[in-house]
């Protein structure tokens, strides 16, 4: 099949070379902004998602009885998050003229190296919590999960880990006294 125009070329080249995600786009620039495989895929689940919960909230007294109850805070939430999927979604779809990329690209882009090192890692974090407590398990999980996605720097990685721990230790444990597992 041969382009007829310059889109269906760009699209061509992308699914042959993959996505290459443009961090540094200039908004009100000559062309759109390239977003990544699945951007509309993933908006179109968190709307379905936050109306569902937002739906099920309106079970609790909420807003209906007046701003100062404790559950009106999540149904104002879930509304403030349900209205800025919208207004991204028509962003993306109305002044960018984003077209999204078939789900093949998506999965494509979706299952990388990363994603399995993320995933591999929460398993193997959720199996050894009960074993090696807290603090050992999330130490470990940060600094493997770290290391694993970006092999520079291991003390950097170890220290910012065990940082991010004492502080999570530190506001959870000691100061809103919750135990932690």
């Amino acid at each position: 099949m041969v382009p007829v125009n310059n889109e269906e070329k760009e699209r061509e080249q992308e699914q042959e070379q993959g996505f290459q995600f443009d961090l540094h786009h200039q908004p009100g620039g000559d062309e759109a902004p390239k977003y990544p495989p699945g951007e509309l895929w993933f908006l179109g689940l968190m709307f379905v998602l936050t109306l569902a919960l937002f739906i099920d909230s309106l079970k609790l007294e909420g807003i209906f009885h007046g701003l100062t109850n404790p559950t009106s805070f999540v149904q104002v939430f879930l509304l403030a998050m349900f209205v800025l999927i919208l207004l991204e979604v028509c962003r993306i779809v109305i002044r960018d003229k984003h077209r999204e990329s078939r789900l093949k690209n998506v999965i494509r882009y979706l299952i990388s190296r990363d994603v399995i090192v993320l995933l591999a890692t929460v398993i193997v974090y959720a199996v050894t919590l009960p074993y090696l407590h807290f603090t050992a398990a999330s130490v470990l999980f940060l600094f493997v999960t770290m290391y694993l996605l970006n092999r520079n720097q291991p003390l950097k990685k170890f220290l910012i880990a065990v940082g991010v721990v004492a502080v999570i230790l530190l506001l959870f444990f000691y100061v809103i006294r919750v135990v932690l597992p």
